[in-house]
């Protein structure tokens, strides 16, 4: 048997999946991610565990920047701007002889998890079980029509290098930062804005059809995907909260 995502040389695991030595560190590298609050880059000269060193480098997700191995010099800090890392990364600035990059982003990630059946990152068909009525899942998935047209017409002779940046941070703002905030809010049924709040406390008198775990895939640049577990009509509703989000979040 061979690798049944790459077709390279095989690695079982536990007893069932075989995923090679790559493979294998691309979904670790993905459950470290969804608790990440800072991301070290760092170069690396040993030897191959099957993905890093990648060009000279290894990356390391860390739950907390403490967690960074005593003596590691990192060339490079992508830390979450929602998780009180910066305060952390100044001050650590002073034991490292050089000091590295920093970048500042959204990191809050809405991954769901195992639960009662196991630790570790849920898979679809443990979402799909979730689900009320049939085992299905609903695919949700936006991008920005016409994105282009905005910055370069619709703009006019009003546009700007400070417009078009402004536009842009509200696009990153958005769907980096609040688009997870929203799912979080959906699945938990505690929403700020008003018509969120009434849908979801609606839905939720109504039917027992609302999704207890939603899955941002994607959500970055002007496109997005989410899986959600349950009907069409719920994909739907989460859909139209976006889009009315959006509207709120990039006026005119």
């Amino acid at each position: 048997m061979r690798c049944l995502r790459s077709g390279g040389a095989d690695v079982p695991l536990d007893g069932e999946r075989v995923q090679c030595a790559a493979c294998h560190e691309l979904a670790e590298l993905g459950r470290q991610l969804a608790d990440a609050r800072a991301v070290a880059v760092m170069r690396d000269s040993g030897p191959s565990d099957g993905l890093w060193p990648l060009l000279g480098y290894r990356v390391e997700p860390l739950a907390h920047l403490e967690r960074l191995p005593a003596g590691t010099t990192p060339v490079w800090l992508w830390l979450d701007a929602d998780g009180g890392e910066l305060e952390r990364a100044v001050n650590a600035l002073g034991r490292w002889p050089s000091p590295p990059s920093l970048l500042l982003r959204f990191m809050r990630l809405v991954t769901p998890r195992r639960g009662d059946s196991g630790p570790g990152i849920a898979d679809f068909e443990t979402l799909a079980e979730g689900a009320c009525g049939d085992s299905l899942l609903g695919v949700i998935k936006m991008d920005v029509n016409d994105l282009g047209r905005v910055f370069g017409q619709d703009l006019g002779s009003r546009g700007s290098p400070s417009r078009w940046a402004t536009l842009s941070f509200l696009l990153r703002l958005f769907f980096e930062g609040r688009v997870a905030e929203l799912a979080q809010e959906l699945e938990s049924g505690v929403v700020d804005g008003p018509p969120l709040r009434l849908a979801v406390a609606r839905d939720r008198r109504s039917s027992e059809d609302v999704p207890s775990h939603l899955y941002v895939i994607y959500s970055g640049g002007d496109d997005l995907l989410w899986l959600a577990p349950g009907t069409w009509r719920w994909s739907w509703r989460c859909r139209c909260e976006q889009s009315s989000a959006a509207s709120l979040a990039t006026p005119g």
